[in-house]
Order: structure tokens, then sequence, then C-alpha cells
């Protein structure tokens, strides 16, 4: 057969209806019919995929909300004292002590002088020039003086262990542990250890975390004699900073606020107040804290692109031991990871306020002086940082949109809902509560806790009732600078899910291009079979061609198997009329 009869044949026998109707045995007038039907209808269908080809172009995601499908899980929680340094543990050092502090401060103040002030600078001479030395010196100082010296203690922070209900019917308790947490701007935290055990015990809704943190302020009558820490000075101005004003952001302006964060951080993820809940906690109040969590996860297509399935778990460096921590992929982890590439391939040193990824725990931080007199950098100037902390400020966003295309495939987002009341209410109820939980340890805290030893003689004063109004007022206005009372509770034992895909998928546009193609034109998979067929039919036609060169007799044989063909339906059509 020729290549002709081999594509009318084809088209004859297609699954497509109105190109087979064209091109079948009819009359004229029907195939002129047909084939105008057949391509309005191609018209039609083109003019519907193009606009399924304009929606997989402009693909977007949509998240899907299915309530009460996941089980709570309960988060980590770090406490950390908007308060740095305590108000009466500097006052109780020994002699000796409190020497090796003030030698390590007047060595780093020198220092400063030396690789600030050298040359004219706004860190030196200005009014706001004391600032930037207080925050250089104390992010300067050896951990393990931090630690030792100028740090809370867990006794400190902490009139007792938070304690968990395990219900509210059988009100059994247990204690666990605080651990200590120090972000890289030398602020201290405390994390709620729970036991893995009763992990799962605190995701019903009886359950009830207790906690009572404790701020230490600076108060002249709970302070006792002994040796103190020096004020750091500015020289070119003659202002002195005393201890207690040690802060990095209220600097020497005044303690504005006493109390904690509390961050509500995914299990074992890096607790950054930039990425994760917190919530304000001030001294002399109760709250009653709900939580909520949200478990996002994306969908299967969509990994490799808007989030890593399988990433290799993050590491930094233990700010107080200098050891290796691994921690679970999240979006804090990503951006200091992400921003420390970026300042260590531009600088080759690290910014202070950012934790160091354990790659890089061998590169230099810009505003520590020890680390840079000690690397032979002190090049790296006033107008260095400036440059740096610019160079932050410009690329911050793009770690963000970097972060967010990398983040876990699955996490948890938590929400805090808070009330407060004053607290405590009465000082006899608050004398009782100290005498019940350490009336029998005060010879135990008298080393490290004068604070709270006095506040126990207070209480025994109170019970005692040989008291002044004085003492009350005095004991009053010092638990309402200092003690907290937490209470956490799960608010529902089942969390929604949050399902986040593409809003059109290549699935969902295949199936619309195929419902296009089967309702206007009746093709199907099984087209594409049959121009497969057909391209077999015209390679062996035009095989075997040459060989066999096509002869009039071939014509002949053809005419009268068309003649054949058309007196067979001819005769079909006859016998269809008269059966009518």
């Amino acid at each position: 057969m020729s290549a002709k009869s081999i594509i009318v044949a084809a088209i004859a026998e297609s699954s497509a209806h109105g190109i087979s109707r064209a091109a079948g045995p009819r009359s004229l007038a029907l195939k002129v019919m047909w084939t105008i039907l057949f391509m309005v209808f191609l018209a039609l269908c083109c003019r519907s995929s193009f606009s399924m080809f304009e929606k997989i172009t402009k693909i977007s995601i949509d998240q899907t909300y299915e309530a009460e499908k996941v089980p709570f899980e309960f988060p980590d929680l770090y406490l950390c004292p908007s308060l740095i340094y305590s108000g009466s543990i500097p006052y109780t050092l020994k002699e000796n002590e409190t020497k090796i502090v003030n030698e390590e401060v007047e060595r780093l103040n020198r220092l400063y002088d030396r690789l600030y002030c050298a040359k004219e600078s706004t860190f030196c001479k200005g009014f706001y020039s004391t600032l930037p030395r207080v925050s250089q010196i104390q992010m300067s100082m050896p951990v393990q003086i931090l630690q030792k010296y100028l740090l809370q203690s867990n006794q400190q922070a902490f009139l007792i262990h938070p304690a968990v209900m395990h219900s509210s019917l059988s009100q059994s308790k247990f204690e666990s542990a605080i651990a200590k947490f120090l972000h890289p701007n030398n602020k201290i935290c405390f994390k709620v250890n729970v036991p893995e055990e009763e992990y799962d015990n605190l995701n019903y809704r009886r359950s009830v975390v207790l906690a009572w943190p404790f701020v230490d302020p600076h108060n002249f009558d709970f302070n006792y004699g002994g040796a103190s820490i020096n004020p750091i000075t500015n020289p070119f101005n003659n202002e002195s900073v005393p201890f207690e004003d040690w802060q990095t952001t209220d600097g020497y302006y005044g303690l504005s606020s006493l109390g904690y964060n509390l961050q509500v951080v995914p299990r074992g993820a890096y607790p950054s107040p930039l990425h994760e809940t917190k919530v304000s906690l001030a001294a002399g109040r109760q709250y009653e804290i709900s939580l909520e969590m949200e478990d996002k996860e994306f969908g299967s297509e969509l990994h490799g692109t808007y989030c890593n399935p399988s990433q290799a778990k993050p590491e930094f460096q233990d700010q107080l031991t200098g050891a290796r921590k691994e921690y679970t992929n999240s979006r804090g982890a990503c951006f200091f990871i992400h921003m420390s590439t970026l300042l260590e391939n531009r600088f080759k040193v690290l910014f202070s306020q950012y934790p160091k990824p354990w790659k890089w725990k061998d590169v230099p931080r810009i505003e520590n002086m020890t680390e840079i007199a000690m690397s032979n950098i002190s090049k790296l100037n006033a107008s260095t940082e400036e440059e740096m902390k610019a160079f932050i400020d410009k690329h911050t966003q793009q770690v963000i949109d970097h972060c967010t295309k990398h983040q876990p495939c699955e996490y948890k987002k938590y929400i805090v809902q808070a009330t407060s009341m004053k607290w405590p209410r009465s000082s006899k109820g608050l004398a009782r509560f100290l005498l019940k939980f350490f009336g029998s340890q005060s010879e135990a805290l008298e080393k490290c806790c004068p604070g709270t030893v006095r506040l126990i003689e207070l209480a025994e004063n109170f019970s005692s009732g040989s008291h002044s109004g004085h003492t009350e007022a005095v004991f009053r206005h010092y638990v309402s600078q200092s003690m907290i009372q937490v209470e956490i509770s799960v608010k529902s034992p089942m969390s929604p899910k949050i399902t986040m895909a593409y809003s059109y998928s290549w699935s969902a546009f295949l199936a619309d291009i195929g419902g296009l193609l089967g309702l206007y034109i009746g093709c199907s998979l099984l087209t594409l079979c049959e121009l497969l067929e057909l391209a077999y039919h015209l390679v062996m036609g035009a095989v075997a061609s040459p060989a066999k060169p096509y002869s009039s007799a071939d014509k002949d044989a053809d005419g009268e198997e068309e003649i054949a063909m058309t007196a067979g339906v001819n005769s079909e059509r006859t016998g269809d009329e008269l059966a009518a």
C-alpha cells in the first residue's frame, strides 16, 4: 500500500472520533461536516488547554488545614532572665576571687583603648561611647569567669525545680532537672529537662508544669558584706558603670525591666529568640500559659525544592564547655549557619551575637577583643565592625529566603496564650510557701543564695508575728521585683496538621488535559499507541518499496480491492434498508 493509503486507513480507524468519521467511507457532505466539527472542537480543546498551561506555569503553594489530626508533642522550654547578672552574688565573692575578675576587667579596658582609641573613634568619645566599651568588655570576658563568678547559679535562679503534675486526679509529681544554656551574647538561660519517659504524660490537657523562676535584683537590703567588682570606667569622659548595670541591651542606662523570656522551642531545636515563640514574664506576676501546636508538613513534590527531607543535623559549639552540641533542623539553625558561612567567607571572622557553628569553631569573633588580640588582627577597628554590620543588614533577607526554601519538610509551630495576675497576693501566704520548701535549707543556701536566705529569715519573722511595718514593706518590694510563678498546660491533646503543596500539580494537569482531549475529540493514551502503529506501517512501507517496485498489476489489484470493499459496504446498506 502507498503511504497515502496507510495514513487514510489509520485516520479512519483512529479513536479520535471526529477525524475518523471524516476519513471513513461516507458521502462527501458527511465528510465535510465531520471535518468541520472536528476542527471546531479541536480549536475549543486547544483554547482550554492553553488556560491549563498558564495555570501550571503560574503555580503557587497552598495550605490544607486538618483539625485534630496529630497528637500534641510537648516542646523544649528555655527561661532566659532579662537581668543577666545577680545583684547580690558579686558581694559574696571572696577577696581572691574578686581580684581575678577585677584584673581581667582592667586588662580588657586597657586592650579596648589600644585597639579602638589609638585613633579618633566614636567608640571612645561622645555621649554614647561608654555603652560599646561595656558591651565589648563583657563579650570578651573568659567564659569560665563568666560562668563561675558573673552568672546566676541554678539555686539562685529557681526557688525549686519545676514539678510536673501527671493528672489533676492522681496529683502525682516529679522534679525535672534544670540545665544551663549560654547564649552567644553572654545571656544565661535555663532549660527545663523533663525525663524522656514523662514527655507522653505532658501531652494531655490535665498535665501542668509549675515553675518558680527567681530574679535576684540589686537591692541594698539584701546585699551582704564582701569584696565587690569594680565598675568599668571610660577614661575619656570619666563615666563608670557598676557591675549590676553590665547589660548588652540596657547598658549603663540602668535596669529597665526584671523578669524572664520564656522560649517555646520544638524538641531538639536551637533556642533562637529570633525564630521561635517567646513570651516575656515580668517579676511579681503569676502566669497561666496554654500551649497549642501546629504540625506543618510539605508535600512530597516539594521535597528538595522548598524543604530538605534528610538534611544532616546542625552542630554548634557549646558556649560554656566548648563541646559539640547537635540540634534538629530548624529555620533558626539554618539562619545562623548560613550567615556564619557568608561572614567567614567575607571577613574571616564571625559576629559575636551569633552561635558558633562547629565547622567554624576556631574562627575568631569580631567583637571579642581577646580573640582579636590572640589572632593578631587588631587592624579590625570600628570601621570594619560597621562594615560587617552593614553586610549583615544587607544579606539578612537573602539568608531568610534561603532558609525558607531549605527548611525541614516537617516541623512544629507553637502558639502561646498567656494570662497573668499579681503574685503573691499576700505576704503571709508567701511566707508559708517559703518556709514549706526552704525552711530546713537555710544553712545550705547561705553561701550561694544570700537573697533566698534573707527571704527565709523574713518569712520566719512573719510566722512568729514579730516584724515591723518597714520589714514587711521591704519584703513585699523585694518579692515584687524578683519572684515569678509560671503554670504551663496543654490546651488540647490533639493538634491540627497543615499540609503545604502545589495549588496545581502535574498529575492534576495531566488529568485535566486528558479530560479535555476525551471530551472534545475523543483522544486518549490509546491514540498515542495508534500514532506509533502508523509510524511503524510507514517505515515498513518505505523499507518494502525499494525491494518490490509498484507495478500496474498491483495498482489493478488495489483497485479491485477497493471496488470489492465499496461493494461490500453498499450491500450492507441495502440489507439495512430492506430490513427497515
